[in-house]
């Protein structure tokens, strides 16, 4: 193999180097919260506002169902 070539492998190696190191600075934080870390606190929030809606529908569709009982009994006397 030419030194040429090699040259220009080695520099390849560096620049895939250099990318997989910012990847993994990116997905793991280098010091600050990362990508991973990101995710899971959103998915947490997410969860939570679920849980929340879930909640709200089940409080309103059980006043509704109470409302409508009594403007039924209401008529019923």
């Amino acid at each position: 193999m030419s030194d040429s070539k090699l040259e220009q492998l080695q520099r390849d190696v560096t620049e895939i180097r250099s990318s997989v190191d910012r990847i993994d600075r990116t997905l793991r934080g280098n010091g600050q919260s990362g990508l991973t870390v990101r995710v899971s606190v959103l998915e947490s929030a997410m969860r939570s506002a679920h849980k929340l809606l879930w909640l709200v529908l089940a409080a309103c569709l059980s006043s509704i169902g109470a409302a409508l009982v009594a403007f039924i009994n209401l008529f019923e006397r």
